[in-house]
Formats: structure tokens, sequence, C-alpha cells
């Protein structure tokens, strides 16, 4: 008889914190009151506002870059890292080969005083160049890479 009372009460008990516990949340033990975790959402962040009369120069380097078809025709993506808060990340022709064959692009930023501190960059060209663009040249300060455009 003691152990179907000792069974009631710890059904009891465990109906009851079921019951106050809050409902549709996942509650993780904390280890170390000390340490806060934030989930990490990766998302597009808002477009910086880029200063009228902002110095341009080319970012620190580049990461990746691809040539994606879409809609409007092929568009050049590209990441990099930029010396200092790397507003205004933009991709500039510099030239065309005579046979219209490759293009030569400065991935280039607003340099900042700071510029010690390095950030993420992306940017992206339309390659209108015509039917015969096989190439696209991205410089960077730190290195250079060769996108075929096909």
């Amino acid at each position: 008889m003691s152990r179907s009372v000792a069974i009631a009460v710890l059904a009891s008990a465990l109906a009851a914190a079921v019951a106050a516990a809050p409902q549709n949340q996942l509650v993780v033990p904390n280890l170390n009151p000390g340490l806060k975790t934030v989930p990490f959402v990766p998302h597009a962040g808002p477009k910086r506002a880029v200063a009228a009369a902002c110095e341009k120069s080319m970012v620190a380097r580049i990461d990746s870059g691809t040539v994606i078809t879409g809609a409007d025709g092929k568009v050049a993506h590209l990441t990099g890292m930029a010396q200092g808060d790397g507003a205004g990340a933009e991709l500039v022709v510099r030239s065309t080969s005579p046979d219209g064959e490759t293009v030569n692009v400065d991935f280039v930023a607003c340099t900042a005083a700071y510029a010690s501190m390095h950030t993420p960059v992306s940017s992206n060209l339309p390659l209108a160049f015509g039917p015969k663009l096989r190439r696209i040249a991205v410089h960077a300060q730190g290195n250079a890479i060769t996108i075929e455009a096909r």
C-alpha cells in the first residue's frame, strides 16, 4: 500500500511541475550562469548609408566569387574583407580586353581612420559586357581571382 501512495505522490508532483512549466518553450540547462548564449540567425542586414565624401581603396582580400544567371542576365557576386567599416563596397570596372573576352575589375570600399579592423564586405556586378565575355578578373590588395562567366 505504501508503494501505491508513493507512486500517487510522485505522479501528482510531476503533474504539478508540468502544469507550472512555460508551454511551448525548451528549457536549456544553464551549466554556467555567467555565460549568456544567444542563438545566431543569419540574415541580410540593412544597407549602410555611405558618406557622400568617401575615399575608396581596394579591399584587403577577396574570399569568394561566383557568377549567377538570373532573370536579368548574369551577375558576378563577390565577398571579401575590407579595412575599416567596409561601407560602400562596389566593383569598379577598370578595363576591358580588346577582344571583349576579359573584364578587369577592382573590388573597392570606403576606407576609415581605424583601418586596423577588418570587416566582411560583399558586392555584385551585372555582366552586360556583350556575348563574348568569358572571364572577370577581380583585384584586391592581397589577392586577385578570375571568374569564368560562362
